[in-house]
Order: structure tokens, then C-alpha cells, then sequence
């Protein structure tokens, strides 16, 4: 792959890229079959993020979004999020 097509972004040690080609499926099946991991596997839909946090804005125009970090952490979920403008709600038990 080139290296364009290869990484989208890269946060952390972890490299977002666009899917390939074919399904999520075939995806996951390509990199399973690929051999031993070093790293687990996390597979997340951007786009998703985007469109919930599109259709939130839609949906209530006068609310701002503030996202829980502590529910998921993914460095490419705050990033994009970041993106978006969404407000953050760092908070932690002690």
C-alpha cells in the first residue's frame, strides 16, 4: 500500500487509516490471517463518530457536547472529536 492510502493519522502509536478495500469483515480477516500480533486489534468507524455528533448538533442546536473521556480514550476518537469541537469531560475515581 502506499503511504498515503496507508495512514490517515497517527496519534500515539496508532496508525488510522482508511479501509482497504471489501468489507469490515474482510478487513479484520486480512490482518487476523496476517500472523501474531504484538498489539490488540481496534477496529472503530470514524465516520460514525462523525455522523452522531452531526446529528446531535442537528437534533439539539442549543446543547454542547462535552464527550466523557473516561467512557473510551481512544487517542483517534479524541482526536477526531477534537476536530469537531466537541467540549471534554475529563473526570477520574480516586
Amino acid at each position: 500500500m502506499d503511504s498515503a492510502k496507508e495512514s490517515l493519522l497517527q496519534l500515539n502509536n496508532v496508525t488510522v487509516r482508511p479501509l482497504a478495500t471489501g468489507s469490515i469483515q474482510e478487513e479484520v480477516d486480512q490482518i487476523v490471517g496476517s500472523g501474531t500480533r504484538e498489539h490488540p486489534l481496534h477496529v472503530l468507524d470514524l465516520d460514525d463518530v462523525v455522523r452522531k455528533h452531526r446529528n446531535w448538533l442537528h437534533t439539539m442546536p442549543r446543547v454542547t457536547p462535552f464527550y466523557a473521556v473516561k467512557c473510551n480514550d481512544d487517542p483517534a476518537i479524541l482526536a477526531t472529536l477534537a476536530c469537531l469541537g466537541t467540549g471534554f469531560d475529563c473526570a477520574f475515581g480516586g
